[in-house]
C-alpha cells in the first residue's frame, strides 16, 4: 500500500468517526455500528461511508443534561463488539464522566473563588480612589490578572455620549488604541455604541459577522476579543471594557460572568467618580465666578438654622471674612430702619423666585443699595421649602446713575416746555434761571 492510498484511507476513517460523534451528540446516547459491510445501520449514512468495514461504537460522557465529550472506538476489519464489551465500555464512560464532572466542578469552584477575590480587590481600590485616571489603570490591571494571555482596556464616552476616548490601556499598543479611536465608525466601538451589548469573537480571522469592524484587531495580531459595555447605575452607556488575546481563546462561562460583574462594578465606580469630579469642578467654577463678580452669595437653612454669608457678601459691606458671624440676626441689624421688615418678606415668599431692593449699612456707617435675588429650592416631607439661596448685588452706583438720568430728563422736559411757551429771546434771558439750573442756550 503506497503512502497516497494510506492517506486516503486514514482521511476516510476520520470522516466516519466525525460522523459517528455527531450522531452521538444529536441522540445523547451510545451509537453502535457492527461491521459496516452489509450492515443496515450504515444505509442512512452518507454513501462515502457505506464501504467501511469497521465496527464502531460512540459513547457520550454526560454531566447532568450536557455532553462533555464523546469517545469513539473502532475495531479491526470485520470484527464486532460483543455485549460484554459494550457493557464494560458503557460503565467505563459513566465512571469517566463522573470523574471528569468532579474535576470540572472543583476547577470551576476554585476559579470562581479566585475571581471573587479579584472582584473584592476592585472594591478596595474603588473605596480609596480619588483620581479617575489612577482608578482606571488599577481596574484594568485587576481585570488582566483575572484572565490568561489577555490584555485589556477601558474606553470612556465623552459628554455628548457619541465618541469614545482612552481611559486606560496600560498593556496595549498605543497605536492600536489611536487607530480605533480615529476611525470609530469602522470599528467594533460603533457596534457597542449602538447595541450596548457584549461582543465575543473567538476567532477574528474567520469571523464573518464582524469582518469589516475587526480590521484593526487583525492588523495588530489579535486573534480573539471580548468587549463588555460599561454602564452607569441608570443604564447609560459610559464606556467599554475590552479583553484581547493574540491566541484563539474561548472564555469559559465562569470567566464571562466575572467579566460582566467587573464591568458593572467598574461602571458604578467610574460614573460615581466622574460625577464627583464634575461637582468639584462646578463648585470651583462657582467660587471663582462669585469672587470675580463681587456679588454676595447667601444661604439660609430653616431646618438646621444654618446661615452662610460668602466672603464677597461681607466684602461688599466693608468687612473681612472673619469680622461677621454668619447669622440671620446680623442681616437684620444691618438693614436700614425703613427696611426692617424685608427679612420677613423674604421668608414669606420663599416659594417663589424673589427679587427685592433694600439698604444695608456699610462698615463705614453709610448705607448701600442692594438688589436681592433668591429662590427656595429644597422642600421637606410636607412640601414646605426649608432652604433658600440667593445673591446680593451692590446697586448703589447704578441707582445714582439712574437718578442722574432721571434728573437730566426732568430738566430737559422743563426746558422743552419753556421753549414752546416763550420766545427764544426770553429763553436766552432765562438761560441762567436757577429754576431749571441748565447750561445756557445759545
Amino acid at each position: 500500500m503506497n503512502n497516497g492510498t494510506e492517506t486516503e484511507l486514514k482521511s476516510g476513517h476520520n470522516r466516519v468517526i466525525q460522523y459517528l460523534c455527531k450522531k452521538v451528540m444529536s441522540s445523547s446516547r451510545p451509537v453502535l455500528v457492527q461491521s459496516a459491510n452489509g450492515n443496515n445501520a450504515y444505509l442512512e449514512w452518507p454513501k462515502e461511508f457505506i464501504d467501511e468495514k469497521l465496527s464502531m461504537v460512540g459513547l457520550p460522557l454526560k454531566s447532568k443534561d450536557s455532553i462533555l465529550r464523546v469517545i469513539a472506538i473502532s475495531s479491526g476489519e470485520s470484527e464486532k463488539f460483543d455485549e460484554e464489551e459494550i457493557s464494560l465500555l458503557v460503565n467505563m464512560t459513566e465512571n469517566l464522566a463522573h470523574a471528569l464532572t468532579s474535576i470540572r466542578e472543583t476547577t470551576h469552584r476554585k476559579r470562581a473563588e479566585e475571581l471573587r477575590a479579584l472582584e473584592n480587590q476592585m472594591f478596595q481600590v474603588i473605596a480609596n480612589a480619588t483620581d479617575i485616571s489612577a482608578l482606571l489603570n488599577e481596574l484594568v490591571k485587576i481585570i488582566e490578572a483575572s484572565l490568561i494571555n489577555h490584555t485589556c482596556s477601558i474606553l470612556l464616552l465623552n459628554d455628548k455620549e457619541s465618541l469614545f476616548y482612552n481611559g486606560a490601556s496600560p498593556s496595549i499598543d498605543s497605536e492600536y488604541i489611536d487607530a480605533i479611536l480615529e476611525d470609530q465608525n469602522n470599528s467594533l466601538l460603533k457596534e457597542v455604541l449602538s447595541t450596548k451589548d457584549k461582543i465575543i469573537i473567538k476567532d477574528l480571522f474567520v469571523d464573518t459577522h464582524y469582518s469589516k469592524q475587526c480590521q484593526f484587531e487583525r492588523q495588530y495580531n489579535f486573534h480573539s476579543c471580548c468587549i463588555m459595555p460599561v454602564l452607569a447605575a441608570d443604564g447609560r452607556l459610559i464606556g467599554s471594557l475590552s479583553a484581547y488575546s493574540e491566541k484563539k481563546v474561548e472564555l469559559d462561562s465562569c470567566t464571562l460572568e466575572s467579566l460582566e460583574r467587573m464591568s458593572l462594578i467598574a461602571g458604578g465606580a467610574i460614573d460615581s467618580l466622574l460625577t464627583q469630579n464634575a461637582l468639584i469642578q462646578n463648585e470651583e467654577r462657582l467660587n471663582l465666578a462669585i469672587r470675580g463678580s463681587q456679588d454676595g452669595l447667601w444661604d439660609i437653612n430653616f431646618e438646621t438654622e444654618e446661615v452662610y454669608w460668602s466672603p464677597g457678601w461681607k466684602l461688599m459691606l466693608g468687612y473681612e471674612d472673619h469680622e461677621l458671624t454668619p447669622s440671620l440676626e446680623i442681616f437684620i441689624d444691618l438693614l436700614h430702619p425703613k427696611d426692617k421688615g424685608v427679612h420677613e418678606t423674604i421668608i414669606n415668599t420663599i416659594g417663589e423666585n424673589l427679587e427685592i431692593e433694600f439698604k444695608l449699612q456699610h462698615k463705614n456707617g453709610h448705607y448701600i443699595d442692594v438688589l436681592s435675588r433668591a429662590t427656595g429650592f429644597r422642600k421637606n416631607a410636607n412640601g414646605e421649602i426649608v432652604r433658600i439661596v440667593g445673591t446680593h448685588i451692590d446697586i448703589t452706583e447704578r441707582n445714582r446713575v439712574s437718578e442722574r438720568i432721571r434728573e437730566s430728563e426732568s430738566k430737559f422736559r422743563v426746558c422743552m416746555m419753556i421753549r414752546h411757551q416763550y420766545s427764544l429771546p426770553l429763553m436766552r434771558r432765562l438761560q441762567f434761571c436757577p429754576l431749571i439750573n441748565m447750561v445756557p442756550i445759545i
